[in-house]
């Protein structure tokens, strides 16, 4: 995904002679980079929770949405914003997990039109192992960055944060 340009594309001379779009291009290089890399890693983590634990990584982020809510249950349109997805998505992948017997689905004792839905034994027992893998998963694949690194990185996103604060209120 090339989201504006590409050094290789127009030319390291002419980046070379416009300090300003020499600094554009390195933060196009950037942005290719990160969201490239993420894309990846989300690619490896899905491909080892299907392979390893028959369960996808969407599955996975709402079994962890699930346990991590109040009471250990959650309404469905609160967990379709907790994890900003469509209430349809939602429902559709409510129905999954009830399919594979990882959630149950309970009436809202306030208003029975409403549901929640909470993690059965077996959900419990398969995310804790899901929960275990992803940690291995991911201290592998970034095993090579030091604790400095990592520090570094943090501070790094934290000022993009800021940035994009910054940036949605002027808009």
């Amino acid at each position: 995904m090339l989201l504006l340009y590409y050094p290789e594309i127009i030319g390291i001379n002419e980046m070379n002679q416009n300090k300003k779009y020499n600094n554009d291009c390195q933060i196009t290089m950037l942005l290719n980079r990160m969201i490239s890399n993420c894309n990846r890693i989300t690619q490896e983590l899905n491909r080892q929770m299907k392979n390893e634990m028959s369960l996808t990584l969407a599955k996975y982020e709402v079994l962890i949405a699930i346990k991590n809510s109040d009471d250990g249950q959650i309404t469905m349109s609160n967990l379709s914003q907790k994890l900003s997805v469509s209430n349809a998505n939602m429902t559709g992948m409510t129905g999954r997990l009830l399919k594979d017997e990882l959630i149950e689905k309970k009436a809202f004792p306030k208003d029975r039109r409403i549901f929640s839905v909470a993690l059965t034994d077996k959900g419990y027992e398969i995310l804790e192992k899901a929960q275990e893998k992803y940690g291995h998963w991911t201290s592998e694949i970034f095993q090579n960055i030091d604790a400095n690194d990592l520090m570094l990185a943090n501070s790094f996103i934290n000022k993009i944060d800021e940035s994009l604060e910054n940036f949605s209120e002027k808009s």
